[in-house]
Parts: C-alpha cells; structure tokens; sequence
C-alpha cells in the first residue's frame, strides 16, 4: 500500500508539472519563458524594456486572455523548431470574425528597436501567429528593426482593417537596413493590407506562400515602397507562390509603388481576383520580372467605375512614376522568360498593362488571355505620351476577346506608344488594327495560327486551369524554334525552366527554350566547338549540306536522333556529300559528328517540309 501511494504522488506530481502555466500580470516581461512554464497566459498589455531581452523557448504557447499587446523596445528571440514550434494565439476566439468589437482576439505584437541585430540569426523561427484583431489603429504586426529575419512562420486566422504585418526601417540607420523574409505561409486573413515592405536598403522575400487572404486597401495585398521616387532601395521577391487571394478597392495582388528596384523572379501567381491594376503592379523605378507564371487571374472592375492609367493588367501591369515628363533612369521595366497565361481584364491588357512607362517585353509566352469586349486588347494594352515599348521573341497566341471571340483583328494589341518596336514575335494574326504610326519590325513577326507545343492549349480565359500545363515547345513547332533574334536586348541568359538560353547559337521565340535530351550536358561534347561547322539550309526541306575546316576537322562518324535520345540512322562521314533526310517528317532532329580524335559535336536540324 505504501509502495502504491508513493507512485500515486510521484505521478501527480508529474501531471502536475507538465500541465503547469505561467500567469503574467505585469506590465513588463523579460528573460526566457521555458516549455516548462508554459503555457504563459497574458492579462493586459505587456513590453520588454529598452535594454532587456525576451526569450521564447521552442514549443512555448503565449496565450492572450483579451485584446492585448506584445511590444518590444528592447529584443525578442523566439525560435522554435519543426517539431515545436512557438504559438501566439487568443485563449478564446467568440466573437472574433465580428469586427465591430475586440472580442476573441489579441492585439498584436509592436518592435521597436533602434539598435542593430545579428541579419543572420532569426528573430522569429517556426512559430504560429494566430487570431489577431486590430481595428482602425496601425497593424497587427509592425517591426521597425534595421535588420529583420523572419523564418518559416505562419500567419493565419487573423484580421487587421489596416495592415496585418507592416516591416519597414527607414531611420538613421537606413544605409545598413535589410529584411529577410524567408519560407513562411501566409494564409486564411482578412486585412486592409495583408504585407508591407520598406526599407532603405534591400529586402528579401523569398519562398514564402500567400493563399486564402482577403484585402481591402488600396495599396494591395502585397505592397513594397519606398520613401521617393529615385529611391535606390532593392526589394528581391523570389520563389514565392501567391494564389486564391482577393484585392478589392485597388492595388494589386503583388503591388511596387514608385521608387526603388524591384527584382520579380520565379514566382508563381495564380488564381487571384482584382479590381484594379494587375495582379502584379509595378510602378517602381526598374523592375525585372523574369521566369515567373502568371496565370488565372482575374481583373474585374465594378460596373461604371473608371479611373484611367491604372484600371487594367489582368496580369501584370506596368506604369511609369511621372505621368507629366519623361525622366532618364527610371519608368524601366523589363519582362523576360516569363508565361502570361489564361489571365481576365474587364479593361484592357488581359495579359500585359503598360502605361507611360518603358518596357522591354521580350521571350515571353503570351497565350489565352482574355478581355471584356472591343474596347480592350486581351495580350498587351500599350498606352501614355511617353511610353515606349520593345516587345520581341515572344509567343502571342490565342489571345481572345469575350465579346467577339472569333474576330481576329482586335483580339491582341491596343497601342497609343510614343515609341513601339514590335519584332521577331510569333503571332497568331497580323494586327492590322490598333497600331500607332512608325511601329517597327511588323514585317519581321511570323504570323501563324499554327503552335505546336509541348501539351495542348486548353482554351481562353481563367476558366482553363493554365497551373500545370506544359508550355515548352514541341518538335514540329518550327516556327518558333530557332526563329528569335538574338540582337534584342535584356533576353536573360536562362529561360523560364531555367535552361540556357541559346542553344546553337539561335534564340527560340517563346519564353521555353527548345531542350535536346540527347547527351549534349556531357563532357564527351566540345564546347563551342559546333560553330566549326555549318549547316544549311537549315530549316531545310530535306536536303543539307554540312561545311567545316576539313583539313583540320576529320569526321569519324555523323548520327542521326531524334530529339527524346533514340537514334534513327548513321548518315556516313564523306567529305562534301549531302545530309539527306527527305523521308522523315517534319520536326527538329539532333545530328551528332565525332571527330577522329573523339571530339563529338551537337547540331540541330530543322526539317521543314
């Protein structure tokens, strides 16, 4: 008996202790709250002191009993791990989808802090934001911290009428002021603005997710600025996915005021819904926006609504700073490599918006965008006294009206461009409509209503699923393959897949670079040695003739594959005899020379019947 009731208590005891809590009825809080004291459960607005630290153990519950604060003048680490991550939530959430009171939330967390902190240590790391309520006053969380880390966090279940997470230094210290923003999910909140961004120097957000967010504000649901327009400020917003977000009363789903460099690369946007202005903005100083997909979104503004210069961009929508004059050095906005698809304006410019701006729109795939009715253009809309626009190489297709979806003459382009080249592109149907006088390069663009690529292009408009359809192309699609120019600028060395740009020393039109699966990444290849030799015609009908140094060349062997690495015939290797390949079908081939001392070559042959 005495043996039992010894267990009895030790096992109490234990229950005891890991069912233990920790009230906090102070004003301040500093030190380090352990997993065994947890959880800690908050009674009133609390702080930590200038010159103190808060530190948060992993698997720590911080639970708040009302509407209240967590703010930081001194510093905060809260780092938790996969498998214990750190929880900032309300004890109760009755009452906290009615905004009217402050019922079934917390109020947020504040950092204030004027001294520097280790960029390479996260201040936050694997922790769990949740039911946050903040009304009419600031945002739920603001940091002014001059160098900022944040690492897979998630923010959810929150509402903020202003703005939920607000992150921006622009102080004394601005000249050494960063962000990282790094592998968080940001999902399921109702805000004015879901994320602002400003700091003086750069910003990192990358590969983060943003999905299920609503936004009321007029400045977008992702918004970056700057504090003037020749603001030098980086902001690099890379691998991120937004999608199934909602934007009402202006901005963009991704939105860059004026000022600063924006660099917009790899991302994924999809499935979101707009008002105004594109899915992603821009109206930053320069901007790159490279390798992303931009697909299924929808621009919808409410009937007899018009603002002007930034209504439309069912996709992406560029603007120029300064309506009134045409300043050097900024309004510079390059796109490249990028797959515009299935995207919907009520305005214009279901693709692309550009408006008083310079864009250079190049290696791009432009397909199934749609737009309201005649007035609009469902590729690109081209608009301002000064904006001027190089728009080559890319593929602009399918493009379709849902007015009229069978008239061919005003389904792609509107342009009133103070300068437009428009060159080396594949396009679908001449556009002998909606063209400003001196366009250039009209006669360079292949028009033809036949694309071949790697799947099938489901349809027009967000009601095809773009997401995961391949956009590469096909063999046979020799209208594209090898047909860009490699004399317009800012291409990119790397397409949308991140392949090499140019391969054989010809640009293919479209933002997939044509890949040949045929060994060319091993080292029994020279490189650079294939510009030793020419071939010609090529695209050819059937019959090619292969040129080279034969004195200093002697070929062991010529091969011919097709292009998924099956070999289909030995061709021979006598000097000045024809390449003759009449009796296979059109579509691109991959002809393999290997010298006599082992040196093998790549080149490719386009068979065009």
């Amino acid at each position: 008996m005495k043996k039992i009731l010894c267990y009895l208590t030790s096992f109490l005891a234990i229950c005891q202790g890991s069912f233990a809590a920790t009230q906090v009825n102070t004003p301040n809080v500093s030190g380090t709250w352990t997993l065994e004291g947890s959880p800690y459960y908050i009674h009133n607005d609390i702080a930590v002191p200038l010159s103190n630290t808060l530190t948060i153990q992993p698997g720590v519950q911080v639970v708040f009993m009302g509407n209240y604060q967590l703010y930081v003048y001194g510093t905060i680490s809260a780092k938790g791990t996969p498998e214990q991550k750190i929880v900032f939530r309300a004890n109760d959430t009755t009452g906290w989808s009615n905004v009217a009171t402050t019922a079934g939330g917390w109020s947020g967390l504040g950092l204030e802090n004027t001294g520097s902190m280790n960029f390479g240590n996260p201040t936050f790391e694997y922790c769990i934001f949740k039911d946050i309520k903040r009304g009419i006053n600031n945002s739920a969380i603001t940091s002014t911290i001059p160098l900022l880390y944040i690492n897979q966090c998630e923010f959810y279940h929150n509402i903020a009428m202003e703005r939920l997470i607000s992150l921006y230094n622009f102080g004394q210290t601005q000249s050494a002021s960063k962000l990282r923003f790094t592998n968080c999910s940001v999902h399921d909140n109702r805000t004015g603005t879901l994320m602002h961004v400003l700091y003086e120097d750069s910003a990192y957000v990358l590969n983060n997710k943003f999905y299920n967010n609503t936004s009321s504000g007029g400045i977008g649901l992702f918004s970056h600025t700057s504090t003037g327009m020749m603001s030098n400020n980086v902001l690099l917003f890379r691998d991120n996915e937004l999608y199934n977000n909602t934007q009402s009363n202006g901005g963009g789903i991704f939105n860059s005021a004026y000022g600063g460099n924006v660099i917009f690369q790899r991302n994924r946007v999809h499935h979101n819904n707009t008002n105004l202005n594109g899915a992603v903005a821009l109206q930053s100083k320069s901007s790159l926006i490279e390798q992303n997909l931009i697909c299924n979104n929808n621009q919808t503004l409410a009937e007899g609504v018009f603002c002007g210069i930034n209504d439309g961009g069912g996709g992406l929508q560029l603007l120029g700073q300064d309506l009134d004059s045409d300043v050097p050095g900024r309004n510079d906005h390059i796109v490249r490599n990028n797959i515009i698809a299935n995207n919907y304006s009520s305005i214009s410019g279901g693709g692309i918006w550009a408006q008083h701006c310079q864009a250079t729109i190049v290696n791009n795939t432009i397909v199934n965008n749609t737009v309201k009715d005649y007035t609009g253009s469902a590729a690109i809309h081209g608009w301002g006294t000064y904006c001027k626009l190089r728009i080559s190489n890319n593929i602009i297709f399918n493009n379709k009206q849902n007015y009229n979806p069978f008239d061919t003459a005003y389904n792609n382009f509107k342009f009133a461009a103070l300068n437009l080249n428009l060159s080396n592109n594949l396009i679908d149907f001449y556009p002998n409509t909606n063209m400003p006088a001196g366009v250039q390069g009209l006669s360079t663009n292949i028009y033809d209503h036949n694309l071949q690529l790697a799947s099938p292009i489901l349809g027009a408009g967000p009601t095809y699923n773009a997401l995961n359809v391949d956009f590469g192309l096909a063999s046979n699609s020799t209208n594209c393959i090898n047909k860009g120019s490699n004399a317009v600028p800012d291409y990119g060395s790397a397409d949308y897949n991140g392949h090499t740009r140019v391969f054989n020393n010809t640009i293919d039109i479209g933002a997939v670079e044509y890949q040949k699966s045929v060994d060319t990444s091993t080292s029994l290849y020279t490189p650079g040695l294939a510009n030793a030799f020419r071939l010609y015609p090529n695209p050819g009908t059937g019959i090619f003739q292969l040129e080279y140094d034969q004195q200093k060349y002697r070929l062991a062997s010529m091969e011919l594959f097709q292009l998924n690495g099956r070999k289909i015939k030995d061709l021979g290797f006598e000097a000045h005899q024809p390449i003759i390949i009449q009796d296979l079908p059109s579509g691109v081939y991959l002809l393999k020379l290997r010298t006599q001392d082992q040196q093998v070559i790549a080149k490719q042959i386009i068979l065009q019947k």
